[in-house]
């Protein structure tokens, strides 16, 4: 779900993503930063959003008043 809405939102060139199912250093920064081994996961100033929902409303309410 997340993947669709940074897709929708254009946000593609702006919001990399790293697939921890294939890169094991990116797997080893998402345990570092968020404790565990979730995937979706978002860092952006300093908070850690983990869940689908928190991760897409985030990105709407940023990319809303654009």
């Amino acid at each position: 779900a997340v993947l669709l809405v940074r897709d929708n939102l254009h946000l593609q060139d702006i919001l990399p993503i790293r697939n921890v199912s294939e890169d094991p250093e990116a797997m080893k920064e998402l345990v570092k930063l968020s404790g565990k081994e979730q995937a979706p996961f978002m860092m952006s100033g300093g908070k850690a959003y983990t869940e689908s929902k928190d991760i897409i409303q985030y990105l709407v309410t940023q990319v809303a008043p654009l």
